[in-house]
């Protein structure tokens, strides 16, 4: 009777450790489905913040001006501009709020359109007589030649390759407007247009167009594009 006591005994021992050990080998599986869900949750996180950086972009572009480039808060452009045929030398120069355009004949700056674009303040000065007249803000308006900040949106053209203009590497845009084709080449590192071409879709030829041949960072100083203290006002 001892011995048939102490047998059932030894069985239900071995059957708690087989128990305990099929718990053992189990090692909670929930935990495991926690872990899981973590991993989703925290990717589903991720795309939600995706998504609103994405709607911030988008609200950006549709509520107001991106922000300008730091490349073009103290730069100086060299362009040379084609319009109806006739050829321009202009040199531009821009530091944070304030601007200057030169144009340039024969080496010598024959006019200067000066702005001031926090005060709302332009003027157009002559060198010659130092006369000065007030102007719209054109003087420095660097915005004009920057990528879906002036007349270049780039969301409304057609990728067409890639080109080196200047020692730009850009990328080409196309739109066929009906009676114009234009044509921009874009640095995309600042979206500076390079050059740009509107052309009649008639005979090819250039109705508007510029070329950057040189774009400096830096260098401008208050002084030059602030107007002249000698400047005549002129009513």
């Amino acid at each position: 009777m001892k011995k048939v006591n102490l047998l059932i005994a030894i069985i239900l021992v071995l059957l708690l450790i087989l128990t305990a050990a099929g718990c053992s080998k189990g090692e909670n599986p929930a935990g495991k489905t926690d872990e899981s869900s973590g991993q989703i949750a925290g990717q589903d996180d991720s795309q939600d913040n995706e998504n609103l950086e994405a709607d911030a972009q988008d609200d950006s572009l549709a509520n107001g001006t991106p922000q300008l480039h730091k490349d073009f808060q103290n730069c100086i452009i060299d362009l040379e501009e084609t319009v109806s045929g006739q050829n321009y030398t202009t040199k531009m120069y821009r530091l944070n709020s304030k601007g200057k355009t030169d144009l340039i004949v024969d080496g010598t700056v024959k006019e200067s359109r000066y702005s001031d674009f926090a005060k709302g303040e332009g003027y157009y000065y002559i060198a010659d007589d130092k006369s000065a007249r007030r102007d719209s803000l054109i003087g420095g308006a660097v915005e004009y030649y920057i990528a879906d900040l002036g007349e270049v949106r780039t969301q409304e053209m057609i990728k067409s390759g890639n080109e080196n203009v200047n020692g730009f590497d850009c990328t080409v845009y196309k739109q066929d407007l009906g009676n114009y084709l234009v044509t921009a080449w874009v640095y995309e590192k600042n979206k500076l247009v390079v050059k740009y071409e509107l052309k009649y879709a008639s005979d090819g030829k250039i109705a508007k167009g510029y070329t950057v041949t040189q774009f400096t960072t830096g260098g401008v100083t208050e002084e030059m594009v602030t107007l002249p203290p000698d400047a005549q006002i002129v009513q």
